[in-house]
């Protein structure tokens, strides 16, 4: 009893809370558009923050598709409370452009003014450019106040925050064992040389190839040096490594996109090494998207020679036979 009111608890008052309870604990789904109904556009704006929200109406229900919401430039808050509330509209149209083109659109707006800047005869640049990309689609402006234009308020008056740190559905305990490790070409060669040993897990063959190469390397200094057949020492590089050495060499700022050989040639000219040097020369080549563009070079004659020169010589025995008749 409420003073001298009784408060009276009925089934329906029941019925009405547990209703309200599981829609306060549930979030809203966004549903796919249906493309036989006409969209619905709210927009609206504040003084920093500019929202919409894209919807439909089924069986006199409205449900959402697409919300935004965007921070205001330092440039554009200087914007007057029109131009706000038109930039908001622009902004959504832009937004939801892959789903209105060609289709039936109702924007609701809580600023009327907008919907007599197209008969205005007199509007600067801006507005104007704004009003030529309304022309382009179906689009209806209707009024709606602010307190029925409850979503778009809310987004409009949210400051969105860029650099806020994403919250993260999965825990990294998860994926603790499937970390995988990558053994590097020649941590084989290094344990043999370090230590003398070799892993147990080789095969006959596999260690007599070890054991024959080995002569070829050296460690020093905690690097593995490879010696070739022109008696020259290269460093052997990990595979994380490779890829930038090739970019490097090929198409870095002191290279100039050569064929495969001559970039191996600056590997090797740069001191480095690792066994399959040829083959990733060549492949980077290949899939390099400058040289496929420019092809292969046009043949051209040896310097010095022209190609006149060239047909003078073609021509000069057959220019010479009546002549040798003659004497005859």
């Amino acid at each position: 009893m409420t003073g001298n009111i009784d408060f009276i608890w009925t089934d329906k008052c029941d019925i009405a809370f547990v209703g309200l309870k599981w829609l306060v604990s549930i979030a809203p789904v966004l549903r796919g558009p249906n493309w036989d109904l006409p969209f619905q556009i709210s927009s609206d704006a504040s003084e920093i923050t500019i929202g919409a929200i894209l919807s439909q109406e089924e069986d006199k229900k409205p449900y959402a598709i697409y919300y935004i919401n965007k921070n205001l430039t330092p440039a554009k808050l200087n914007y007057t409370v029109t131009k706000k509330e038109f930039l908001a509209v622009i902004y959504a149209i832009n937004k939801f452009k892959h789903y209105i083109t060609g289709y039936p659109v109702v924007l609701y707006t809580d600023h009327s003014a907008i919907k007599y800047l197209a008969n205005k005869p007199i509007t600067n640049g801006r507005v104007t450019r704004w009003l030529i990309l309304l022309q382009e689609f179906n689009i209806t402006i209707k009024d709606r106040p602010g307190k029925e234009n409850l979503v778009a308020d809310f987004l409009s008056h949210v400051p969105r925050i860029d650099n806020a740190v994403a919250i993260e559905d999965q825990f990294h305990d998860e994926h603790l064992f499937v970390v995988t490790m990558k053994t590097s070409w020649y941590a084989d060669v290094v344990n043999y040389l370090a230590m003398g040993k070799l892993p147990k897990h080789l095969t006959p063959r596999e260690r007599k190839l070890i054991v024959q190469c080995i002569t070829w390397f050296s460690w020093i200094g905690g690097y593995l040096f490879h010696t070739g057949a022109d008696m020259h020492i290269h460093r052997s590089i990990r595979e994380d490594e490779i890829y930038d050495i090739i970019k490097a060499c090929h198409d870095g700022p002191c290279s100039g996109h050569f064929v495969d050989r001559r970039t191996r040639h600056k590997f090797l000219q740069m001191g480095y090494y690792w066994p399959n040097i040829f083959k990733d020369a060549k492949k980077f080549v290949q899939a390099c998207d400058s040289c496929q563009r420019m092809g292969y070079p046009i043949a051209r004659s040896p310097v010095g020679i022209s190609h006149d020169l060239e047909e003078y010589h073609r021509i000069l025995p057959i220019c010479w036979v009546p002549i040798i008749l003659v004497i005859i």
